[in-house]
């Protein structure tokens, strides 16, 4: 079965990455809770006052321990809340900004670790041609190698730019390892800050070399 990832700009200037895997994950999980905290109050409404009271104080307990395990620049990013797979930050210099969870790279990684894989990308361009590109090699990194991005064996009608991704770890704004690439073209395994941006923001739109598209998807498929 294979995994999608579809990426929409939106109209708030920041792009929408999906990672099936994260997005179920986080959706399950925060249902999870939900369910917890719903028992939690029903427990605590059928008894006594001074149970009550201690219910209440082991309540916010856990909220204090919750708070804590969030980013912490979370809190002032509550105007603006990001997606369930995106953590907010904030930049010097630079207004409140949604970056892609870490997790779905990790996915990522545990997926193509697992077994050998190939890439499809979909684009659509502002003419709704479409186009696309397979690489028959497809692997993210883990953790220690910044997510590298392993992706070989060109074959499509996109042109081979994604070689210039090769062998680059994953960049996003707050952790730099593409020269400031992220800064202008949003989170992706920059390499040359010129070839191929699909995490791009509303204004950019998603770049394939010399073409601007509206539309893109990324499709992995287990060869092996």
């Amino acid at each position: 079965m294979a995994t999608v990832m579809k990426n929409r700009p939106n109209e708030k200037g920041l792009t929408n990455t999906e990672n099936v895997f994260t997005v179920q994950s986080s959706s399950s999980s925060s249902s999870s809770s939900s369910s917890s905290s719903s028992s939690s109050s029903s427990s605590s409404s059928s008894s006594s006052s001074s149970s009550s009271s201690s219910s209440s104080s082991s309540s916010s307990s856990s909220s204090s321990s919750s708070s804590s395990s969030l980013d912490p620049m979370y809190d002032t990013c509550l105007e603006n809340p990001c997606k369930p797979d995106e953590i907010c930050k904030e930049k010097k210099g630079r207004s409140v900004f949604c970056v892609k969870d870490q997790e779905g790279n990790k996915c990522l990684n545990l997926l193509t670790s697992s077994g050998s894989y190939k890439l499809r990308v979909e684009l659509v361009d502002i003419y709704y041609n479409s186009y696309y590109a397979e690489y028959s090699t497809f692997a993210v990194g883990d953790a220690a190698s910044k997510y590298t991005l392993t992706v070989t064996g060109y074959s499509g009608n996109l042109g081979n730019w994604m070689n210039y991704n090769n062998g680059y770890p994953f960049t996003t704004y707050d952790q730099d390892n593409g020269g400031n690439c992220a800064d202008n073209n949003g989170a992706w395994w920059h390499g040359s800050c010129s070839y191929v941006y699909l995490n791009n923001d509303f204004n950019n739109k998603l770049y394939w070399y010399s073409t601007y598209y509206i539309k893109s998807d990324m499709m992995i498929q287990r060869t092996t």
